[in-house]
C-alpha cells in the first residue's frame, strides 16, 4: 500500500490520500503517512467520522484517531534535532512566486522562460531555490506546498479476520 501511496503522491501532490479500512499497527500506518498519506478512518469509524475526514482533507487539514496523532507527534519529535540544524528558510520573493505558481500550473522551465522573458538557466536557480526554502524535493511537491489539495480516497485492504473467533 505504501508503495502505491508514493506512485500516486509522486505524480499528483497536490492530492489529498484518505486511508480507510486498513491495517491500524502505528507502524503501517506511520509508514503510509511518510508516503503521503493526508487522512485516516478506522475501520470502526461511522458515517460522520468519515465525513468530517473528507472535509478536513478538502480544507487542507488532517484528521485521525488521536493515538495514530500522538505517534505522528512522537515522530516529529523524535526528528526535533534536524530542524534547529536546517532553520526555516526566507519566504519566496515575488519572482519565485510568480515561477512557483507556473510550475504548479506544469509548465516547464523552457515554457517558464518563454513567458516571462528569462533565460532557461535563471529559470532552473529559481525553481531550485523554491524547492531548496520549500523543503521539496521535485517540481511536484512544489505544488502540494502552494495550494489546498484536491481529494482522492482510496480504500485499503481490510485486515484479514480470524475466522475463527
Amino acid at each position: 500500500m505504501a508503495t502505491l501511496l508514493r506512485v500516486i503522491h509522486a505524480q499528483h501532490p497536490t492530492v489529498a490520500l484518505l486511508a480507510m479500512n486498513c491495517d491500524e499497527s502505528e507502524t503501517e500506518l506511520l509508514a503510509l503517512f511518510e508516503a503521503g498519506l493526508t487522512g485516516f478512518v478506522p475501520h470502526d469509524a461511522g458515517p460522520e467520522d468519515l465525513i468530517c475526514t473528507i472535509r478536513d482533507a478538502i480544507a487542507g487539514e488532517f484528521h485521525c484517531p488521536p493515538r495514530i496523532a500522538a505517534a505522528l507527534v512522537r515522530r516529529v519529535n523524535a526528528a526535533g534535532d534536524v530542524f534547529e540544524r536546517n532553520p526555516v528558510p526566507t519566504a519566496l520573493t515575488a519572482r519565485e512566486t510568480q515561477i512557483a505558481r507556473l510550475v504548479e500550473r506544469s509548465l516547464t522551465n523552457k515554457e517558464i522562460a518563454s513567458r516571462l522573458g528569462l533565460e532557461v538557466s535563471t529559470v532552473r536557480n529559481h525553481v531550485y531555490s523554491i524547492c531548496r526554502k520549500l523543503d521539496a524535493h521535485r517540481r511536484g511537491e512544489i505544488a502540494a506546498r502552494l495550494g489546498t489539495p484536491p481529494l482522492l480516497i482510496i480504500p485499503a485492504r481490510r485486515r484479514r479476520r480470524d475466522r475463527n473467533h
